[in-house]
């Protein structure tokens, strides 16, 4: 009897139908790429994964991806004595090749570790640096970049569509270099990747063309760790929110790093990569710490929360909030430049000494007198309108032919004046 022909496809990771998770791994040649797993303090090694009348496949180690370097998988499942000391190898890694502060190093080796059981979190920070050329930028992608959980390279240059592909067919850490997204709608649309890839099930929706000459709605799971630089900050405050970041000022004083990598470094990330792996199957679950615990905002506890579940030092853990609230406080800092914050500056003077409600109107003319405002249209009610209603999210009603801020929107108001830094 002939047998049955069933669909096969090629994935870097698979989940079996007992539920077991499945990694890709791409030995030293000569060999060829297998799936492991870990169960009952094995591990398990597997050619192909039967799932739901479909045969799983690796991807061929011929593979451009794998040939190209473009992404990087583990050779082996390697080995390690602890989470701890699984930390200190990374710190010396990056020690020896990337110029960073010392909470920086925390926060990068930690990242590091966290890339590895992403999957475990519902929501993830991404790690950026900034800064100029020449300050270190490329190469923290390098080694940063290279340990972190099948690291994916791409340049802000690359297009979307093969972006999308491989993050959902990967599903491992995108290390994304020049992502300055200013001037081009086809690099804007990457931006759409890091808004809706920090939290898990926002999927991006595309049309894709059938061969019927149809079109089907496609969904690319595009949540994942990201590894960044750019050169300036983003414009989207809320993409610049769920940003960790280091700002590079090039080589720390009294630390040196060879101006070019070794031929060894390969080999290097290869063994910690490996030992990674072991790390990734032989954990299970952490504990994001809330709000009150760790003394942070519910945006900072979203953001800096998976990277605290990581840390297992006091020490570790006390530096990366002091961090983590000093980034809060500079963040509010520079919302307090901003329109917005001057708006509100002339609303909280006006609450401060009058009691009834301030009309759209002259909450304009009292803006453009205390800032030296002198174009009309600038300042007119239209524009105060869409600030106040469209920026500040403040309700208006109509009263006696002006429209005014409603009463009863104290506790926005307040809310307000603190993330913006008012007075």
């Amino acid at each position: 009897m002939e047998k049955e022909k069933r669909a096969r496809i090629k994935y870097a990771t698979t989940v079996d139908d007992a539920g077991a998770s499945y990694d890709m791994i791409v030995p030293q040649a000569p060999g060829v790429s297998i799936f492991v797993a870990r169960s009952d303090g094995e591990n398990i090694e597997r050619k192909s994964i039967s799932k739901a009348g479909v045969v799983v496949k690796p991807l061929l180690r011929s593979n451009p991806l794998i040939q190209h370097k473009i992404v990087r998988f583990p050779s082996a499942v390697g080995m390690y004595d602890s989470q701890e000391t699984l930390v200190e190898a990374i710190f010396m890694v990056l020690q020896r090749y990337v110029s960073l502060t010392a909470t920086q190093y925390v926060i990068a080796a930690h990242y590091i570790l966290l890339s590895w059981v992403y999957d475990r979190f519902e929501s993830l920070p991404y790690l950026r640096v900034r800064g100029d050329f020449g300050t270190g930028k490329s190469r923290f992608l390098s080694i940063v970049g290279g340990l972190c959980y099948k690291a994916i390279f791409a340049s802000g240059a690359s297009t979307v569509a093969p972006l999308f592909h491989l993050i959902d067919q990967i599903g491992g850490t995108v290390v994304l270099d020049e992502a300055d997204f200013r001037f081009s709608s086809e690099t804007a649309d990457i931006t759409k990747i890091l808004n809706n890839g920090s939290s898990r099930g926002f999927p991006v929706l595309r049309c894709q063309k059938t061969p019927r000459g149809t079109f089907d709605t496609v969904a690319y799971r595009v949540f994942g760790p990201k590894v960044i630089a750019t050169r300036f900050g983003f414009d989207d405050q809320a993409l610049e929110s769920r940003c960790i970041t280091f700002d590079m000022g090039g080589m720390h004083k009294d630390h040196t790093v060879p101006s070019a990598l070794p031929h060894s470094i390969d080999e290097e990330l290869d063994m910690l990569r490996n030992a990674l792996l072991a790390f990734r199957l032989c954990s299970k679950s952490f504990a994001v710490p809330d709000v009150e615990e760790c003394e942070l905002s519910r945006r900072g506890v979203q953001v800096y929360g998976p990277l605290l579940a990581m840390v297992g030092s006091t020490e570790d853990r006390e530096r990366v909030l002091a961090f983590a609230k000093e980034s809060q406080g500079q963040m509010v800092r520079d919302r307090g430049m901003s329109t917005e914050a001057e708006v509100l500056r002339v609303i909280y003077a006006h609450y401060a000494s009058e009691s009834a409600p301030i009309s759209i109107g002259v909450l304009a003319k009292k803006y453009a007198d205390r800032y030296g405002k002198d174009s009309e249209q600038y300042v007119s009610a239209k524009w105060m309108g869409t600030v106040v209603r469209g920026r500040l999210q403040l309700k208006t009603r109509k009263s006696n032919g002006r429209y005014i801020i409603a009463e009863n929107q104290s506790d926005r108001l307040q809310a307000l004046y603190q993330s913006y830094d008012v007075p």
